[in-house]
């Protein structure tokens, strides 16, 4: 039988515990390197053609490396973007953009992050809402010539969403001896004919007029440029 003298026994056991440290981790440090990723707000609200914005966090552990961040499992007609997109930083933006026809209805995303410390996903739950009922006016034509003493009409154009209630429509701006009469006057379509008179006093010039519609969701306006010119 082999005995091992005293030195000899030391050596094992100073190898011995080399090699249980040198096992421990990685790095030497004890710790595995590692990070969570985290996003806040959980669930966003967005209306057809708007975005929406959420921060993505990353929470290391002896972990410093790069880690790129990517979307997964959107339907057509949402997408998301990230600032920066692959960080060694904590944080970064995502952008979910909804495009203006999707559909209004509930959907989800998964937020990954990729790394050298392995793969991390959470889920983002998107709302696409209804859009708010709105409309636009628009005057076609936006410039009329009247003579002194005569009248012109003009289009009044009203671009609805979601939206079928009646909108007012008036004149305004217009100096003395101008009038303009609506036909409808609160029209529940799509449009009206603006009639507008120009007495026999009034100077010749250029005038900047306003044909302004208010219905349940606001007021809309826009520019109708009026010359008159002398009576022939």
């Amino acid at each position: 039988m082999t005995r091992l003298t005293t030195s000899g026994a030391r050596l094992v056991l100073a190898l011995g515990l080399a090699v249980a440290v040198g096992c421990s981790d990685s790095d030497g440090t004890g710790v595995t390197p590692d990070y969570t990723l985290t996003v806040d707000p959980t669930t966003l609200t967005i209306l057809p053609g708007e975005a929406g914005v959420t921060t993505v966090t990353l929470t290391r552990t002896d972990f410093d490396g790069e880690v790129t961040l990517t979307t997964s499992g959107t339907p057509a007609g949402i997408s998301g973007s990230f600032d920066p997109a692959i960080t060694t930083g904590t944080t970064s933006t995502l952008t979910v953009g909804v495009t203006a026809g999707t559909t209004p209805g509930d959907y989800s995303m998964i937020v990954r992050g990729n790394s050298a410390a392995g793969t991390r996903a959470r889920s983002l739950a998107i709302t696409v809402a209804p859009p708010l009922p709105d409309f636009e006016l628009s005057v076609e034509p936006g410039a009329i010539t009247i003579a002194q003493g005569a009248s012109a009409t003009t289009g009044v154009i009203l671009a609805r969403t979601d939206f079928t209630g009646a909108i007012t429509l008036a004149l305004n701006d217009a100096p003395v001896g101008v009038t303009g009469s609506f036909d409808p006057a609160a029209p529940t379509g799509v449009g009206s004919v603006l009639t507008v008179t120009v007495g026999a006093a009034v100077p010749p010039g250029i005038y900047d007029l306003t044909v302004e519609g208010t219905g349940a969701p606001g007021s809309r306006s826009d520019l109708l440029l009026l010359t008159v010119t002398a009576a022939p």
